[in-house]
């Protein structure tokens, strides 16, 4: 009987178990992983926790443990996995209740050990009253040490800095954001998208403090911290949060696989690293980002899963690739929601590629019917060949459908002609007459003209 081994069991993991379970049940999978509970906690739903929209983190947890058992799996729970003998094809771990060491051999490994928060070099970030944001745990952590306490710094603005900001917010604290980049969320939109954001959180009482990189922490002789930065610039509150991304946690196969200069595996495009008894997934690896055909370091609930859906298909042979990442991701921050997805302008240019972008802003539906919706698109383009590469919508209505329908769009290369020409529907309960997406295409077209006469044809 053929033996899996997947180190990890969170959302990738858990997927990869669960689709090897259903196509293959005579393999016998087994998950290890050093927690014992919350192992489908899903991160994003930690700044609903602290708006006090949810009771307990636990409630946006998808699969328990009973569930993974029931598939048939083997559950390793409190077992952390200290090393991979790969030429072996053993993997060794820890029982953390009676420190007994066990080992495990395997035909396929998948590795799937996820990411772990970045922690800058900031002196000091070691003091009590400094929270790294990250697991369930360190949401409990946040609620329980912020308390009444009204001045709050969250350092790094990018999404989850951004959802704990507002939440923080929300609850009557009085949050600063110290953002070393550009602008608010730089990472994820560019900067025409980026400063309405800082324009909504400064406009609802959070104070954006911009190109402040964080160097030291200090307590204060009145029992409060102090923020100093490379730029000079203090800050004093009463507590602090770190959110400065992640990394891949792929420590365990350092020199068995090929990685790049991040430390993330390399795959292909069916989830095989270099080694072909070893496959990869979620927050270990990079991802093919499709509108750039190069890998990129991804993180995202959605594109775990999938990469662990594809690893379960392809254990026995390479049978399915990825399609690839657009990097789509939707933020509701106070009144306004955030979408994105495929390449940014900056992301584009510094790969050397033709760009060119074009914004409208419209109703959502017709005014005779709905005088208070509107909504902002931007498309960003290869100015050469016109082909669709990045969207950005911001709106004070739920259209998520909209950007989900780029991401698909754009992982087919579909070009401004096929947009701004292509078949929807117009009925005014949900939308206009004059299509946004239609409308937008056409804009950009007559941009692209109105700067090359002698091209002034679709």
């Amino acid at each position: 009987m053929m033996e899996v081994v997947i180190i990890g069991s969170s959302h990738a993991g858990i997927a990869a178990a669960k689709r090897i379970k259903k196509l293959y049940p005579a393999v016998d999978v087994i998950l290890f992983d050093r927690k014992e509970t919350d192992l489908s906690y899903i991160g994003s739903g930690a700044h609903l926790f602290l708006n006090n929209e949810i009771a307990s983190l636990h409630s946006t947890e998808y699969a328990s443990n009973d569930d993974i058992y029931n598939l048939g799996a083997g559950l390793k729970l409190a077992h952390n996995v200290v090393r991979v003998d790969a030429q072996a094809q053993v993997v060794h771990a820890r029982d953390l209740k009676t420190g007994k060491l066990v080992e495990q051999h395997y035909d396929k490994l998948i590795y799937a050990a996820g990411s772990y928060p970045h922690i800058p070099p900031i002196e000091g970030v070691d003091n009590d009253r400094v929270t790294v944001m990250k697991t369930l745990d360190d949401a409990n952590r946040l609620k329980q040490n912020v308390g009444d306490d009204k001045a709050v710094i969250v350092v790094g603005g990018g999404l989850l800095g951004l959802e704990v900001a507002m939440s923080l917010q929300n609850q009557g604290h009085q949050v600063t954001i110290i953002q070393s980049g550009v602008s608010l969320g730089s990472n994820y939109f560019d900067m025409s998208i980026a400063s309405r954001l800082e324009e909504l959180y400064r406009k609802h009482g959070v104070k954006v403090e911009i190109g402040q990189l964080a160097d030291s922490i200090t307590a204060t002789p009145d029992d409060r911290v102090q923020i100093t930065t490379v730029q000079g610039a203090r800050y004093v509150a009463d507590q602090v949060v770190v959110s400065a991304g992640v990394r891949p946690n792929t420590t365990l196969l350092r020199d068995k696989v090929d990685m790049n200069g991040r430390g993330a595996i390399d795959v292909d495009r069916f989830m095989y690293t270099s080694d072909h008894k070893i496959m990869a997934v979620g927050d270990a690896t990079d991802s093919y980002f499709t509108p750039t055909a190069t890998n990129e370091y991804i993180t995202q609930v959605s594109g775990a899963i999938r990469e662990g859906n594809i690893a379960g298909m392809n254990i026995f042979e390479k049978w399915v690739q990825t399609p690839g990442s657009q990097a789509t991701y939707g933020l509701k921050l106070f009144d306004g929601l955030f979408f994105r997805t495929g390449a940014t302008e900056r992301n584009l240019l510094a790969k050397g590629i033709p760009v060119g972008s074009t914004e409208v802003t419209q109703k959502i539906r017709p005014e005779w019917v709905d005088e208070d919706s509107h909504v902002t698109l931007k498309l960003v383009y290869n100015l050469t060949t016109q082909v669709v590469l990045g969207a950005q919508l911001v709106s004070n209505q739920d259209i998520h459908d909209v950007i989900t329908t780029f991401s698909l769009l754009i992982n087919h290369g579909v070009t401004l002609s096929e947009l701004a020409f292509g078949d929807v529907f117009f009925e005014p309960h949900f939308n206009n007459p004059v299509n946004l997406i239609n409308n937008t295409a056409l804009t950009a077209i007559d941009q692209i003209n109105a700067t090359n006469p002698a091209n002034n044809r679709v």
